[in-house]
């Protein structure tokens, strides 16, 4: 088994898929949307960024810089079990700020203590990658950010965001 390559990228797409997948099941994109409100708009990247227009109820989810690989096992640097932690951004642009804190608060429940799957987005279908898995940890938020307490554009004001510790452990083998 060879390392997957371009892993931060099946990462983000495993944890956006998820998400997604989540929020779907909570009714956040269906014709029931809790509490009367927009359905939700995910994308994977911050809307800002790029310059898409911030619609109301968008669900941002990015990932941070990856952090360096860690040997789990006597001997890895030879093969064997390693990990790497990647910070995770979950923003929530809500069209009210309780809307906001409701969503935010199920993207924390769905990540609280999840163990997944890395999936291998380069193949039909993305099955799990093998020797690869997904913990997170340490969910913090719905957090209201600063720069949300300045803001004048109307999609900030509402802003929320949710971080974890995103960890990935996966078999170096050559």
């Amino acid at each position: 088994m060879a390392t997957l390559r371009h892993r931060p990228r099946h990462l983000h797409a495993t944890l956006v898929d998820y998400l997604r997948q989540g929020l779907r099941e909570l009714d956040w994109e269906g014709p029931n949307v809790p509490y009367g409100a927009t359905p939700i708009t995910i994308v994977d990247h911050q809307p800002d960024e790029r310059g898409t227009p911030v619609l109301a109820n968008t669900v941002a989810i990015s990932m941070g810089d990856e952090q360096a690989d860690v040997e789990m096992e006597l001997g890895a640097a030879t093969g064997g079990l390693h990990s790497v932690l990647v910070p995770l951004f979950v923003d929530v642009y809500g069209e009210q700020g309780a809307i906001s804190v409701a969503i935010a608060s199920d993207v924390k429940q769905l990540l609280r203590h999840a163990n997944l799957r890395l999936r291998d987005w380069s193949k039909p279908d993305a099955p799990p990658a093998p020797g690869m898995w997904i913990e997170i940890d340490e969910v913090l938020g719905p957090e209201f950010p600063q720069a949300a307490q300045q803001a004048t554009e109307q999609f900030r004001k509402n802003w929320r965001v949710v971080k974890a510790a995103t960890v990935t452990y996966f078999e170096d083998v050559d």
